[in-house]
């Protein structure tokens, strides 16, 4: 049974430095073990000192016994039915550079944004900030970025055509936001325009509506978030949930001491990737933060890229994935 659905063979792929270890991974384990050498002298020339049989053994546990192993240094891979994880510690900006052109159906992400908010974090009231800002770094999502994302999703993505028929077109990238403000707007009129400069097309926002109101006094408390939808070029069909309206109403998570400030309700994301995909897409998240939500997207057919920088986040959703045959698991708690 193939892991990465493919419309196409990703001819090419296995040979030069430019491939990244995770589509050899992916590549690997779905076309079977004869191709698992190529993850091999990936690794060897990606970690020097990784000794191969060591590569091959967590390989292959992966895929046989269904739990979670690290393939390299910061890099781990997860099989459970057809689903596929791969998890990776590192600089998104790095890792996008090494992502084959064309290989993602959607990123549904919340980037560490800046967006004209940061003014406002050392001195308000949200907690556990203390007068030092967000406790993870902000940036706004710049050109290269931006472009490198354009570049690794798909062109030619399913979408639906209604009256059971499919249609082509571009990739979802789903961008969570702050609501529009005096000091958040322009910020966020310019990140449109410079994403259809790359590409991209704009087709709107959703709200999600936290249900529990925050601070801001400008324009009322807060209580929502914006998510922008493009995708890269245009998408020629319909959401797969044609019934989702653009108010999203799903309770924010509390903010208990420890608990990443930007976590999402599992209910939500999974809301979004279910209106973008279809069993069998690859859906990534390059600021995936605690990523709760993995394991769901996983026992619902969905093939996850998980990237973050924090090794604390990295191994807190090692800790989901730290189990025997996720396969079985999935299955019982799917019953």
């Amino acid at each position: 049974m193939i892991l990465i659905r493919r419309s196409e063979p990703r001819s090419g792929s296995m040979s030069g430095a430019s491939a990244s270890i995770t589509d050899h991974v992916l590549n690997a384990t779905s076309s079977g073990p004869q191709h698992l050498g190529a993850i091999y002298e990936f690794v060897l020339r990606f970690r020097p000192r990784t000794a191969k049989e060591t590569v091959r053994a967590r390989v292959y546990e992966a895929v046989e016994k269904g739990n979670l192993q690290r393939v390299a240094v910061g890099v781990y891979f997860a099989k459970s039915g057809p689903a596929t994880l791969v998890l990776i510690e590192g600089d998104t900006r790095e890792v996008l550079k090494s992502l084959e052109p064309s290989s993602i159906d959607a990123i549904v992400t919340d980037p560490p944004y800046d967006l004209g908010t940061r003014q406002h974090t050392a001195t308000g009231t949200t907690r556990p900030h203390k007068g030092q800002g967000r406790t993870y770094q902000q940036w706004d999502l710049d050109r290269a970025t931006l472009e490198a994302m354009f570049r690794v999703l798909r062109k030619d993505k399913l979408w639906n055509g209604l009256r059971g028929r499919t249609a082509r077109g571009g990739g979802a990238l789903l961008l969570f936001v702050p609501p529009l403000t005096r000091s958040s707007w322009k910020h966020i009129v310019r990140l449109i325009t410079l994403a259809e400069d790359l590409g991209f097309t704009f087709y709107g926002s959703l709200v999600w509506d936290h249900e529990i109101m925050g601070m801001g006094y400008d324009c009322g408390r807060n209580r929502r978030n914006e998510i922008l939808l493009f995708t890269a070029g245009r998408r020629n069909g319909l959401l797969w949930n044609l019934g989702m309206p653009n108010v999203l109403r799903h309770r924010r998570l509390s903010r208990r001491a420890g608990q990443h400030e930007a976590e999402k309700p599992v209910s939500l994301m999974m809301q979004l990737i279910n209106s973008v995909t279809r069993p069998g897409d690859v859906v990534a998240d390059f600021f995936v933060g605690r990523g709760r939500w993995i394991r769901e997207a996983v026992s619902q057919g969905r093939h996850v890229i998980a990237v973050d920088v924090a090794p604390r986040w990295v191994k807190e959703i090692r800790g989901d994935f730290a189990m025997p045959r996720l396969d079985l698991a999935f299955s019982a708690g799917e019953a």
